[in-house]
C-alpha cells in the first residue's frame, strides 16, 4: 500500500531516520506503546498538510459497514489508535486506509485530530495498567473479537490463568521505569522471570464475563 501511494506523488516516511525502525512512541515506561504505519503527505484534500497514516484489512461486511458509517462509528477502536497517534506526533490529521480482503477495494478516510477524545483515552489506558482485578473485555460472546481471542476460554469460561509472574497479585508494573516488580521479594523482575512463576504465584482476581 505505501508503494501504491508513493506510486501516485503521495510523501510516505514509514521509517524513523534515526532508528530505521517504524516511527514509535511510548508512555508509562513502554507498557503503553504504539508504533505509526507512517507519516504523509501529498492527499489532494491537503496537500501540504503531514497526515498521520493508518492503513488496516477489512472482510466485506466490515468494508461495507466503514463505507457506510466512517472510522469513527464502524470501528471506534481505529478511530481512537490515530487519535492517541495524532497526539504523539503532534499532528492534527490522519489518513485512514482500508483494504477489503475479499475484493480488493480500498477506502480512504481523512480524520481530524479531537483534543477531547484524548481524557478518555488516557483514562482508559491507566485504569489497565493499574487495574488489580483484570475484568474481561466487553465484546458481545459471538462477536468477532470473541470468537478468535486467544483468551476466550478465561474470559468467557472457566480456564485457569497463564502463571506467570505478571499474572501474580504479588507483581504490578512501574510506569516509571517499565519494569515489572515483586512486592514479596522486594527486586525488579527480569524478563524470563517475567514468564515464569515462583512457589509465591496467588492468583489475581479474573472478574469474569
Amino acid at each position: 500500500m505505501i508503494d501504491n501511494l508513493r506510486s501516485v506523488g503521495i510523501e510516505v516516511y514509514d521509517r524513523d531516520p534515526e532508528t530505521g525502525k517504524q516511527i514509535h512512541f511510548e508512555e508509562y515506561g513502554g507498557h503503553y506503546a504504539g508504533s505509526l504505519d507512517g507519516i504523509a503527505r501529498g492527499f489532494p484534500e491537503a496537500p501540504v498538510t503531514w497526515h498521520v497514516l493508518e492503513i488496516k484489512t477489512s472482510n466485506a461486511k466490515g468494508f461495507k459497514n466503514l463505507q457506510q458509517y466512517g472510522v469513527q462509528s464502524s470501528k471506534p477502536e481505529h478511530y481512537a489508535q490515530m487519535q492517541q497517534y495524532m497526539s504523539w506526533s503532534k499532528l492534527t490529521r490522519a489518513y485512514y486506509i482500508c483494504v477489503c480482503k475479499d475484493t480488493d477495494e480500498i477506502y480512504g478516510e481523512r480524520v481530524e485530530y479531537d483534543p477531547d477524545c484524548i481524557p478518555g483515552i488516557d483514562a482508559k489506558v491507566y485504569g489497565v495498567l493499574n487495574a488489580r482485578h483484570p475484568h474481561g473485555i466487553d465484546y458481545p460472546e459471538n462477536s468477532f473479537e470473541c470468537r478468535f481471542c486467544d483468551c476466550r476460554g478465561v474470559c468467557r469460561g472457566n480456564a485457569p490463568v497463564e502463571k506467570t509472574c505478571r499474572m501474580c497479585a504479588h507483581s504490578e508494573p512501574d510506569l516509571e521505569s517499565g519494569d515489572w516488580k515483586c512486592s514479596i521479594f522486594r527486586k525488579v523482575l527480569s524478563e524470563s522471570e517475567q514468564e515464569t512463576a515462583c512457589d509465591a504465584f496467588q492468583e489475581i482476581e479474573y472478574v469474569r464475563n
